[in-house]
């Protein structure tokens, strides 16, 4: 896990969040699943604005972030969590 000093600062307060849900004892096993989902969208919402910066300053190009941003999505496992979301909630 990235050193919140060293990280980015969208993704440092995802990991503070992160540390800081373990120290305070959040995660237990009734409601790990639901701080489970929420951690990986912090730190995928951090890294995909890490990846726009890269696109706004032509590190990288707009597909290659597209595409790095969904198989992060899919490697995560937030795919698969928002398919069986959205067919709860149909």
């Amino acid at each position: 896990m990235a050193s919140p000093s060293t990280a980015k600062p969208a993704t440092a307060a995802a990991v503070n969040r992160l540390q800081e849900d373990r120290h305070s004892g959040a995660i237990t096993s009734g409601n790990n699943a639901n701080l489970l989902a929420r951690q990986r969208l912090d730190l995928f919402g951090a890294r995909c604005h890490e990846l726009i910066e890269r696109i706004n300053f032509g590190a990288i190009s707009f597909i290659d972030g597209v595409d790095l941003a969904y198989s992060a999505a899919l490697w995560s496992g937030l795919e698969a969590a928002a398919k069986r979301r959205r067919g709860a909630v149909s």
